[in-house]
Parts: structure tokens; C-alpha cells; sequence
């Protein structure tokens, strides 16, 4: 007699409802999902930034609940407080309830992080490694910050996911002004698993990737080339976490 809440645009999430369906008929299944995307049991509509992050009305079917003011940023958190929003309220939590909680929210660590600032520029640090990660984290740095040159550093993660997901990287920087990209952080294997990051660089030219070498001499390089203005954007999964501090640490004040 339980509840399944499902990303309605996720193909893997609606396999999952419906191959239950079959199995259980006490569990009740809902959709979410962006408005403009289809017709959801709770959505998200008349989406907008704002300068400290983003809004959104809540729906439940075609009922409009109530405005919610999120404190991050990207259409993937807006999903993800859709996602939270609905399981609440089924739970007895009010509207009001919600957007308190929303609001105060501000996110995870490594996860549209902002680092530090200095000299004009911003420095945000996010773990995302795979090409749909990336994707979104690009897509809301260009929504947060949309006049300002946008820089990235990536350190690919393991040889071998270079490899079989270059199709996505070759995409998913699309947006990004300025690519930079790190040796690769090789984890659990060797280069000959798969595709050492100086050759995934020579692979993607939306926009033209420069290959900088180890991290550490990234760091400077990154830091070195900075203008003011500029949102420097530190990618991945490896050690690349101190990278962005490291680069405030360098940048003038």
C-alpha cells in the first residue's frame, strides 16, 4: 500500500514503475516532471532564476500549490525539490511546510559549490564526471551567471569511461567558453584500459579542449589565464576537490 514517485522524462525510472505495476497492484504509482515537458501528477512550471538561485510553481496536477524560491541552482534541482515536494505533502507536510524548508536549503557538498571569489572571479567546484552531469552543471552555471566568461577544468575519471562515453564528452561542454583539461585521475587502472585524457582533449572541439597536464600544473595555468569576471568551474571525480581553493589561493586580490 505504498507510493512510487517517478521521473516522468526518465526512461529508466518509468521501466521501473511499469515493470511493478505488473507485479503489485498495492502500490501506487505518480509522475513528475518539468511542466513544459508533459502532462505529470506533480510538475514544475513558470521556472525562473533568481539572483540567489532559482523559482518555480508547484502543481499538483493542473492545481497551482504555491511558489517555491530554491537557494541552488539548475533545472536538476528544481526536479529534485519537485521529487522531495510531493513525497512531503503526501507525508502531512503543508505547503508552507515546503517552502520554508526549500528555501533554506543550499545544497551539498560538491555539488555547484562556490568556492571562493578574488580579483573578479568565481570560483564553483561540482563532482560531476559524466557527460549528462556536466551537461546540467553547464547549463546552470549559464543560467546563474549569464554575461560572464565561463571557464571549466575537468579532470576526466579512469581511462576506460573517457573511452566508451566520448560521444557524451565530445557534447557536453557545449557552452563553456574556455575547456581545460587535467591528466587523467586513473583510479583503480592503467592508461592502456582505455583513453588518457590528452587524447580525450584532442577529441572535442565544442570548445577546443587544451590539455594542461597533471593538476597541479593545471592549477596555475587556470588561475595564470583568469580575467575578472570570469566563473572558473572545477570538474570531476578524483582529487580535483582542492583544486578550486588552490586557484582562489593564486588568483590577485
Amino acid at each position: 500500500e505504498g507510493r512510487l514517485i517517478v521521473g516522468g522524462k526518465s526512461p529508466c525510472a518509468m521501466h521501473v514503475a511499469e515493470t511493478l505495476a505488473v507485479r503489485r497492484d498495492d502500490v501506487q504509482t505518480e509522475t513528475f516532471g518539468l511542466a513544459e515537458t508533459g502532462n505529470w501528477d506533480w510538475s514544475a512550471a513558470e521556472i525562473a532564476p533568481s539572483a540567489t538561485g532559482i523559482g518555480f510553481e508547484l502543481r499538483a496536477a493542473d492545481e497551482a500549490l504555491g511558489t517555491v524560491a530554491l537557494a541552488t541552482v539548475g533545472t536538476y534541482n528544481v526536479r529534485n525539490a519537485l521529487a522531495a515536494s510531493a513525497i512531503a505533502l503526501h507525508e502531512g507536510a503543508s505547503i508552507a511546510d515546503v517552502q520554508a524548508a526549500l528555501s533554506t536549503f543550499s545544497g551539498v557538498d560538491r555539488r555547484f559549490q562556490i568556492v571562493g571569489e578574488a580579483g573578479g572571479v568565481t570560483v564553483v567546484d561540482d563532482y560531476a564526471h559524466h557527460p549528462t552531469e556536466i551537461a546540467a552543471v553547464v547549463e546552470a552555471a549559464r543560467i546563474r551567471f549569464p554575461q560572464q566568461r565561463l571557464v571549466v577544468l575537468f579532470q576526466p575519471h579512469t581511462y576506460s569511461r573517457s573511452k566508451y562515453l566520448l560521444e557524451g564528452f565530445q557534447a557536453c561542454f557545449a557552452g563553456t567558453d574556455v575547456l581545460y583539461m587535467s591528466e587523467t585521475y586513473p583510479a583503480r587502472e592503467t592508461p592502456e584500459q582505455g583513453m588518457p585524457a590528452v587524447d580525450l582533449a584532442d577529441r572535442i572541439d565544442s570548445p577546443r579542449a587544451i590539455y594542461l597536464g597533471p593538476l597541479s600544473g593545471a592549477v596555475v595555468a587556470v588561475a595564470e589565464a583568469a580575467q575578472p569576471g570570469d566563473v572558473i568551474l572545477t570538474l570531476g571525480a578524483g582529487d580535483i576537490e582542492a583544486a578550486g581553493a588552490q586557484i582562489v589561493d593564486r588568483l590577485p586580490s
